[in-house]
């Protein structure tokens, strides 16, 4: 888990994480902004994120526990390295969602949210996974690196 000090956003904010998915049995992965990073299991109340729960990775929103979620998802397979990235658009007006080839950088999945957008406030950046019920220990992630940048530059 990665967590810097608190962030605002103020549109063109993007980010890239470098992962590769070695168990997803019983998994939950977070990488994006949110506010609750302190807490593992706890979901995010706000922020925008890209999740991996019940077989799927898929977009989410959210501002005070209202949440929206992409209408598409995507299925990793394990042992595959993927780029992930969260990018928002430069008015901050919505936040697109993708799964990238780490070589080609070409898009393998991709979706956009416009609603739920967290504004005005101060969010963590960063990754988590977690194992939910009582599964044996295992290793979950591979992971690369974490990049921030600016879209608009």
């Amino acid at each position: 888990m990665g967590v810097p000090s608190s962030m605002s956003i103020l549109g063109g904010e993007a980010s890239d994480l470098l992962v590769r998915f070695v168990n997803t049995n019983g998994m939950v992965f977070d990488f994006g902004w949110g506010n609750q990073w302190v807490t593992i299991t706890s979901e995010h109340s706000s922020g925008a994120y890209i999740r991996y729960t019940g077989g799927s990775l898929f977009g989410k929103t959210g501002v005070s526990s209202a949440y929206a979620t992409t209408g598409t998802t995507f299925t990793p397979a394990t042992n595959t390295t993927y780029r992930l990235r969260v990018a928002w658009h430069s008015a901050a007006t919505n936040v697109a969602f993708y799964v990238l080839n780490p070589s080609t950088f070409a898009t393998i999945w991709s979706d956009t949210l416009s609603t739920n957008l967290p504004s005005n406030i101060g969010m963590g950046h960063g990754f988590r996974t977690y194992l939910t019920g009582t599964p044996a220990a295992q290793p979950l992630i591979d992971h690369g690196y974490v990049d921030i940048h600016n879209m608009n530059r």
